[in-house]
């Protein structure tokens, strides 16, 4: 296993690094190498890894003043001991707060790379997806999402159905693309589910410089009857009292359409907690 984190050297400086560990012994002790790159600006991690027991890590790059938001992946072929970068410094495009999943099917995307950013990004071109077809070595020029779905996650269906979900202008969104998987083709978006979370994302409160959370998609790949199911969970501040609630929400129609929010927390309800 491998972690990944923003290493902060100094609690008084906004300066930060990429940081991770390791672990051949299934958690019981963990080693710290240091950073990807030392006094390189890094920032929102995010690491996967495909069937084969390869790792990939895409990073979000800056510069101590937050100029420019881009990214670049790496991969690992020990585990998560060393790292090689793939995209070279910047290649994978995106932006910030980016997210990415790998394509773990056996049909033609198997081992597609796709990611989305929240808007903020190398080309500044709002809320954005890209494909890589080769592992992440190349990422394709970015694609407008629809409803602008930001600060979530993505994922594959065993149909190879590539699944984004996030929070729009007003609502939360589950969008699908059935031909992301073909290399042929440019990714179009073919179903926008708008989602009732409960409320939406927050800030402030815990966390006073950022997000008290984010939205989070996954599908069932098991192959039993809940197969190709897909949950939506996210930590959703409701209008009136100043709370957060872990709110989680599923479908199980071909994802037109999602069940009512279920507040996973069972604790009695207190406006002055955030979950």
């Amino acid at each position: 296993m491998a972690i990944a984190w923003r290493q902060f050297n100094n609690v008084a400086s906004n300066f930060r690094q990429a940081g991770w560990g390791y672990t051949s012994d299934a958690g019981a002790t963990w080693t710290f190498p240091g950073v990807l790159e030392n006094n390189v600006f890094r920032s929102d991690p995010v690491t996967n890894s495909d069937e084969l027991g390869n790792f990939f890590w895409l990073s979000l790059q800056s510069d101590v003043n937050l100029s420019f938001f881009c990214d670049d992946l790496w991969r690992s072929l020990n585990g998560g001991q060393t790292w090689t970068l793939l995209s070279g410094e910047r290649g994978a495009g995106g932006g910030d707060k980016q997210w990415f999943t790998i394509d773990k099917t056996n049909g033609p995307g198997h081992g597609f790379q796709y990611q989305a950013d929240d808007g903020i990004n190398c080309s500044g071109g709002g809320v954005q997806f890209q494909r890589s077809t080769d592992g992440g070595v190349t990422w394709q020029s970015p694609i407008s999402l629809p409803n602008s779905p930001t600060t979530g996650t993505l994922d594959v269906d065993t149909n190879g159905n590539l699944f984004v979900g996030g929070e729009g202008s007003n609502r939360f969104w589950c969008l699908r693309s059935s031909n992301a998987q073909i290399a042929s083709q440019t990714p179009t978006f073919d179903q926008r589910t708008p989602v009732n979370m409960g409320g939406f994302l927050g800030s402030g409160g815990i966390n006073p410089a950022g997000l008290t959370g984010q939205l989070f998609l996954a599908i069932d790949n098991s192959g039993e009857p809940t197969n190709n199911d897909l949950y939506m969970q996210a930590s959703a501040l409701p209008s009136g009292p100043g709370t957060a609630d872990v709110m989680g929400a599923r479908s199980t129609g071909g994802e037109l359409t999602f069940s009512a929010a279920v507040r996973v927390n069972d604790d009695p309800v207190n406006p002055s907690k955030r979950h």
